[in-house]
């Protein structure tokens, strides 16, 4: 069986791409969606909360999305874009927020795939800016399984480009990930594994980051 499917258009995306804007998607109950190109993670945010608890595939067309408020993902969800430099998550002037997260310690399968997050650092304020965080701070077990973050750039995080919490099995592989910056704790790390067993990281170039490239 095939897995369910959402689709979200940038509003740059080409004009051939925005057409689709409308269509009715397989086995969802949702319409493609074209975003506005102010609060992108409306339609983000949409196209995750319309997967069935089965889960399923929430793609995102070429083009920018801007971010202004936190993408919350769930259990089974595979957050698809068509590239590194071809889909790009930017977070807006103060969003001041954790990019994308988990809705739970125990959310299993989640996978960010083909994309580049831009945490606009220089225009964000505070710390724990993080472009993904998923698991929790207080997780001192590993609870969370089928972790995937492939071929993802995370770029001027205000915090740390890639963290996990609790994982068992994850996996972090083909991620590019520079200019992380922060001032406490663990902040300003390229991609930090923190109580995860079993995992890997592996095929990375992290360069220019406040603290360690990565941790484990």
């Amino acid at each position: 069986m095939s897995l369910a499917r959402a689709y979200v258009i940038a509003s740059d995306a080409p004009a051939v791409v925005r057409q689709r804007a409308g269509h009715l998607e397989p086995q969802t109950s949702s319409h493609s969606q074209l975003c506005d190109g102010t609060t992108d993670d409306v339609e983000i945010q949409a196209a995750v909360d319309a997967l069935p608890a089965l889960g399923g595939i929430v793609e995102l067309s070429e083009g920018t999305f801007n971010i202004a408020a936190t993408v919350t993902l769930k259990a089974n969800v595979h957050l698809r874009g068509q590239g590194m430099g071809v889909t790009i998550l930017l977070a807006i002037a103060n969003l001041n927020a954790i990019m994308l997260q988990d809705n739970s310690s125990t959310a299993d399968n989640i996978a960010i795939e083909h994309l580049t997050i831009d945490g606009n650092g220089a225009n964000q304020t505070g710390t724990l800016r993080h472009g993904v965080l998923l698991g929790t701070t207080t997780a001192n077990t590993q609870v969370k399984e089928k972790i995937r973050i492939l071929n993802v750039e995370a770029k001027d995080c205000r915090g740390t480009g890639v963290v996990l919490y609790g994982c068992s099995g994850a996996v972090v592989d083909g991620c590019y990930v520079t200019g992380s910056v922060g001032t406490a704790g663990s902040n300003g790390q390229g991609i930090l594994l923190v109580n995860c067993v079993g995992s890997q990281v592996a095929h990375f170039f992290c360069s220019d980051n406040g603290r360690a490239g990565i941790a484990l």
